[in-house]
Protein backbone atom coordinates (compact mmCIF):
# COMPACT_ATOMS: atom_id res chain seq x y z
CA UNK A 1 0.00 0.00 0.00
CA UNK A 2 0.84 3.63 -0.70
CA UNK A 3 -0.49 7.18 -0.09
CA UNK A 4 -0.30 9.66 -2.92
CA UNK A 5 -2.58 12.72 -4.12
CA UNK A 6 -3.83 10.36 -7.95
CA UNK A 7 -6.15 12.61 -9.21
CA UNK A 8 -4.32 16.06 -8.37
CA UNK A 9 -6.76 17.45 -6.06
CA UNK A 10 -5.32 17.74 -3.10
CA UNK A 11 -6.36 14.99 -1.47
CA UNK A 12 -3.85 11.78 -0.40
CA UNK A 13 -5.58 8.61 -2.42
CA UNK A 14 -4.80 4.93 -1.44
CA UNK A 15 -2.90 2.57 -3.53
CA UNK A 16 -3.44 -1.12 -2.39
CA UNK A 17 -1.42 -4.05 -4.54
CA UNK A 18 -2.55 -7.52 -4.79
CA UNK A 19 -0.15 -9.69 -5.58
CA UNK A 20 -3.14 -12.41 -6.70
CA UNK A 21 -4.43 -10.70 -8.64
CA UNK A 22 -3.83 -8.65 -12.12
CA UNK A 23 -4.98 -5.03 -11.14
CA UNK A 24 -4.56 -2.30 -8.71
CA UNK A 25 -7.27 -0.71 -6.52
CA UNK A 26 -7.10 3.20 -5.67
CA UNK A 27 -9.13 4.76 -3.33
CA UNK A 28 -9.51 8.23 -4.65
CA UNK A 29 -10.24 10.51 -1.42
CA UNK A 30 -13.54 12.78 -1.44
CA UNK A 31 -12.20 15.16 1.51
CA UNK A 32 -15.84 13.93 3.32
CA UNK A 33 -14.42 10.79 5.16
CA UNK A 34 -15.23 8.89 2.22
CA UNK A 35 -12.90 7.22 -0.56
CA UNK A 36 -14.49 6.21 -3.97
CA UNK A 37 -12.69 2.69 -5.21
CA UNK A 38 -11.26 2.63 -8.67
CA UNK A 39 -9.63 -0.32 -10.62
CA UNK A 40 -6.65 -0.10 -12.83
CA UNK A 41 -7.08 -2.85 -14.88
CA UNK A 42 -5.65 -4.87 -16.96
CA UNK A 43 -2.48 -5.19 -15.98
CA UNK A 44 0.03 -8.35 -17.84
CA UNK A 45 1.83 -9.07 -14.45
CA UNK A 46 0.31 -8.55 -10.88
CA UNK A 47 1.89 -6.16 -8.90
CA UNK A 48 3.68 -7.06 -5.05
CA UNK A 49 4.93 -3.58 -3.63
CA UNK A 50 4.00 -0.16 -5.22
CA UNK A 51 5.78 3.16 -4.95
CA UNK A 52 5.02 6.50 -6.65
CA UNK A 53 6.85 9.27 -8.18
CA UNK A 54 6.56 11.51 -10.96
CA UNK A 55 8.42 9.42 -13.95
CA UNK A 56 8.16 11.64 -16.76
CA UNK A 57 8.47 15.18 -15.27
CA UNK A 58 4.91 15.66 -16.10
CA UNK A 59 4.37 16.82 -12.44
CA UNK A 60 1.43 13.60 -12.17
CA UNK A 61 2.08 11.05 -9.49
CA UNK A 62 3.17 7.78 -11.27
CA UNK A 63 2.56 4.14 -10.14
CA UNK A 64 5.84 2.14 -10.13
CA UNK A 65 5.28 -1.83 -9.27
CA UNK A 66 7.18 -4.92 -9.10
CA UNK A 67 6.34 -8.74 -9.71
CA UNK A 68 8.76 -10.82 -7.37
CA UNK A 69 7.84 -14.50 -9.48
CA UNK A 70 7.97 -12.56 -13.09
CA UNK A 71 11.19 -10.17 -12.56
CA UNK A 72 9.15 -7.00 -13.85
CA UNK A 73 9.06 -3.33 -12.97
CA UNK A 74 5.65 -2.05 -13.78
CA UNK A 75 5.71 1.67 -14.74
CA UNK A 76 1.59 3.41 -15.03
CA UNK A 77 1.85 6.75 -15.94
CA UNK A 78 -0.60 9.16 -14.67
CA UNK A 79 -2.58 11.48 -16.91
CA UNK A 80 -3.81 13.24 -14.05
CA UNK A 81 -7.21 12.50 -13.39
CA UNK A 82 -7.08 9.36 -11.91
CA UNK A 83 -6.75 7.09 -15.14
CA UNK A 84 -3.26 5.90 -16.35
CA UNK A 85 -2.56 5.97 -20.00
CA UNK A 86 0.43 3.94 -20.76
CA UNK A 87 2.16 1.09 -18.91
CA UNK A 88 5.85 -0.22 -19.68
CA UNK A 89 7.68 -3.01 -18.41
CA UNK A 90 11.17 -3.33 -17.55
CA UNK A 91 12.42 -7.32 -16.93
CA UNK A 92 15.50 -7.34 -14.45
CA UNK A 93 17.98 -10.38 -13.92
CA UNK A 94 16.37 -11.70 -10.48
CA UNK A 95 13.15 -11.63 -8.98
CA UNK A 96 12.46 -8.23 -7.53
CA UNK A 97 11.42 -8.09 -3.62
CA UNK A 98 11.55 -3.97 -3.02
CA UNK A 99 11.34 -0.82 -5.20
CA UNK A 100 11.69 2.80 -4.45
CA UNK A 101 12.39 5.44 -6.50
CA UNK A 102 14.92 8.64 -6.13
CA UNK A 103 16.81 10.74 -7.72
CA UNK A 104 19.94 9.57 -7.51
CA UNK A 105 22.25 11.56 -9.79
CA UNK A 106 20.99 14.98 -9.87
CA UNK A 107 19.72 15.12 -13.20
CA UNK A 108 16.38 15.56 -12.12
CA UNK A 109 15.08 12.07 -13.15
CA UNK A 110 13.69 9.91 -10.70
CA UNK A 111 15.72 6.50 -10.74
CA UNK A 112 14.51 3.06 -9.94
CA UNK A 113 15.84 1.62 -6.69
CA UNK A 114 15.59 -2.16 -6.35
CA UNK A 115 16.65 -5.67 -4.43
CA UNK A 116 16.31 -8.70 -5.19
CA UNK A 117 15.35 -11.76 -3.56
CA UNK A 118 18.17 -14.04 -1.73
CA UNK A 119 21.11 -11.45 -3.58
CA UNK A 120 23.04 -9.54 -1.84
CA UNK A 121 22.59 -6.09 -4.34
CA UNK A 122 20.99 -2.84 -4.12
CA UNK A 123 20.35 -2.05 -8.06
CA UNK A 124 19.64 1.70 -9.42
CA UNK A 125 18.40 1.65 -12.89
CA UNK A 126 18.72 5.42 -14.14
CA UNK A 127 15.87 7.13 -15.77
CA UNK A 128 17.41 8.74 -18.89
CA UNK A 129 13.92 10.40 -20.03
CA UNK A 130 11.33 8.91 -22.62
CA UNK A 131 10.30 6.05 -20.99
CA UNK A 132 13.78 4.57 -21.08
CA UNK A 133 15.94 3.30 -17.76
CA UNK A 134 19.46 2.53 -18.51
CA UNK A 135 23.26 2.31 -17.31
CA UNK A 136 22.21 -0.55 -14.60
CA UNK A 137 24.66 -0.24 -11.59
CA UNK A 138 24.85 -2.70 -8.83
CA UNK A 139 26.18 -2.10 -5.47
CA UNK A 140 26.68 -5.13 -3.62
CA UNK A 141 25.09 -4.86 0.33
CA UNK A 142 27.16 -7.68 2.13
CA UNK A 143 23.97 -8.53 3.69
CA UNK A 144 20.31 -9.68 2.08
CA UNK A 145 18.25 -6.42 1.91
CA UNK A 146 15.10 -6.92 2.94
CA UNK A 147 13.32 -3.39 2.58
CA UNK A 148 14.21 -0.42 0.70
CA UNK A 149 13.59 3.00 1.84
CA UNK A 150 15.74 5.65 -0.08
CA UNK A 151 16.06 9.23 1.41
CA UNK A 152 18.55 11.95 0.08
CA UNK A 153 19.76 14.33 2.57
CA UNK A 154 21.44 17.51 1.68
CA UNK A 155 23.75 18.36 4.41
CA UNK A 156 24.87 22.37 4.41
Amino acid sequence: MVVADINEDNNEDIIITNSLEHHLKIFLNSVNEEFIEKIISPLNIPIRYVTTGDMNNDNKVDIIGIHQRNNNICILYNTGNGTFNEKIYIPTDHALNDIDVADMNGDNQLDIIITYFGVKNIVILFNMGNQEFNNKTIYESYFYPDRLKVMIIHLT
